[in-house]
């Protein structure tokens, strides 16, 4: 008999389960619903409505996020709509992903080993083109 599954986030968190398991996706960052799978765990909300509402709170914005090496090497990317956290982790790891709307704005290319990750909100008075 299957054991009762009470709070919210012990159900959205095995129905995230189910659907990795399901498509045979892994339960690691490159999982769509890792990043909601981390913030159930540190919620502190008693309903998943009041833990929407806090979601939704969360400040969105467009970034621009460089990244830079000791050696002369530099890139910046445009990352829209996403939260600061989420800015630095699509520019280090997922640049690539259609997933994300990211752009590379600038590129100065050379080898490097040591990364550097500045970030700061897009002022569209001024930057946008």
């Amino acid at each position: 008999m299957k054991e009762k599954i009470t709070s919210w986030q012990n159900r959205r968190i095995s129905a995230i389960n189910r659907w990795s398991k399901k498509r045979g996706i892994p339960c690691n960052d490159l999982n769509p619903y890792f990043n909601e799978y981390n913030a159930i765990l540190s919620s502190q909300s008693k309903t998943k409505k009041q833990y929407k509402g806090e979601k939704m709170t969360e400040e969105k914005k467009d970034w621009s996020v460089t990244l830079s090496c000791m050696k002369k090497h530099e890139d910046t990317y445009l990352i829209r709509n996403v939260t600061k956290e989420d800015a630095i982790y699509i520019a280090e790891n997922q640049n690539r992903s259609s997933r994300f709307d990211c752009s590379l704005v600038k590129e100065e290319v050379s080898d490097g080993e040591d990364e550097e990750t500045s970030i700061r909100p897009l002022d569209y008075q001024k930057e946008v083109k």
